[in-house]
């Protein structure tokens, strides 16, 4: 199963960066470590735990994402949930499990899976020798997070998943920081839905959960993105709309100034109608090159002033062509046909059409220009 990677957020403080595809890259937080006593509330049968995260773990790998995992210390289950990772995976994988950690910590990112299958693995050490610099950057890469026992930084970074929109995962019935931040789901609200929600803290654990468990994180990446192709459709049409109500105010403009130059006298005995010739065009070039950009909707990083300000040059060009051929043609210049300005301005909105298409192409990379193969 494949979704589209999300970057940055566009949800809640919302300033994605982009929609791309790519495997989700799921954060795995917690702890079930028997022989502390500072869970709050207190862990719930450890072993079970262990062999949970492990099962989500396969889970997770079937699916196709990726994982970002802190610690191969035993005193975490980020190791279970690799075994489990790793031994789900197809044999074609590569680069599935991001290691991150401090880089004063390189023996953090020595899982035993990885002495077998190097290629699996991507130590990220930071460059800080922070610890918690490591564990609380990664969340804004994440395309989820899922939580199992854990103490207070579980519990921290839930709380900073649910803030900021992210799905989760947070598995209540072993007690510890995913209980407090399964407590904290408001269905509605936050991504997971009532029923993901009490899936969530089964009466006790089965190994048949864990489907169903990763499948409603995924759910709720599958919301994200929706989300977020909606509020990137909707500023698109914003934008769109824009640039046409932009195109219809000059092309207005440049009707007007048309039709005046029409109803002149003939002969033209100064030089109004010449400078009008000049003028048409542009007008005219700015107002097609927005609107096209405007109907297709083509955000291809322009403004609205540069689009405009390209069609204007190309109306300006075209026009002065077109005149300097009707002066150097005509018996007497001043006896130009007042038919000429709206060839300008037809010559103008061709203009703008035609650079605003030669501009999408470049940029899409289908312009093949003379030289290149």
């Amino acid at each position: 199963m494949q979704f589209p990677r999300i970057q940055g957020r566009a949800i809640g403080s919302m300033t994605r960066k982009t929609l791309a595809m790519s495997a989700p890259l799921i954060l795995i937080v917690g702890s079930a470590n028997s022989a502390r006593g500072d869970y709050n509330p207190l862990l719930v049968d450890a072993q079970s735990a262990t062999s949970a995260a492990e099962q989500i773990g396969a889970e997770l790998a079937r699916r196709g994402c990726r994982i970002v995992v802190y610690s191969a210390s035993n005193s975490f289950l980020e190791a279970d949930v690799v075994r489990g990772f790793v031994k789900a995976l197809k044999k074609n994988a590569k680069a599935v499990i991001e290691v991150r950690y401090p880089h004063t910590a390189p023996h953090s990112a020595k899982f035993a899976e990885a002495q077998d299958r190097p290629d699996l693995f991507v130590p990220t050490p930071d460059r800080n020798a922070s610890w918690e610099a490591a564990f609380y950057a990664s969340l804004s890469d994440a395309d989820g997070v899922f939580i199992i026992g854990g103490g207070w930084s579980a519990h921290a970074i839930g709380y900073m998943a649910l803030a900021q929109q992210l799905p989760i995962l947070s598995l209540a019935c072993f007690g510890g920081a995913a209980k407090n931040i399964w407590l904290a789901v408001r269905p509605g609200i936050d991504l997971p839905t009532e029923a993901q929600q009490q899936l969530m803290n089964p009466p006790a654990w089965r190994a048949d959960l864990a489907a169903g468990l990763d499948d409603a994180l995924l759910a709720q990446a599958d919301v994200l993105r929706v989300r977020a192709a909606a509020s990137e459709l909707a500023q698109r049409v914003r934008r769109a709309t824009r640039r046409i109500a932009g195109a219809v105010a000059v092309l207005a403009a440049a009707t007007a100034v048309t039709v005046w130059g029409f109803t002149l006298p003939v002969p033209h005995t100064d030089s109004t109608f010449t400078w009008l010739l000049f003028f048409v065009g542009p007008l005219a070039g700015a107002g097609s090159s927005l609107g096209l950009s405007g109907w297709r909707m083509n955000d291809d990083g322009r403004s609205m002033v540069a689009t405009a300000g390209l069609g204007f040059i190309a109306g300006l060009v075209s026009s002065l062509f077109y005149l300097l051929a009707q002066v150097s043609t005509a018996t007497e210049p001043q006896a130009i046909k007042g038919l000429a300005i709206i060839v300008a301005m037809a010559s103008g909105l061709i203009a703008g059409f035609t650079l605003d298409q030669v501009l999408k192409q470049a940029t899409a990379g289908k312009l093949k220009l003379p030289g290149r193969n």
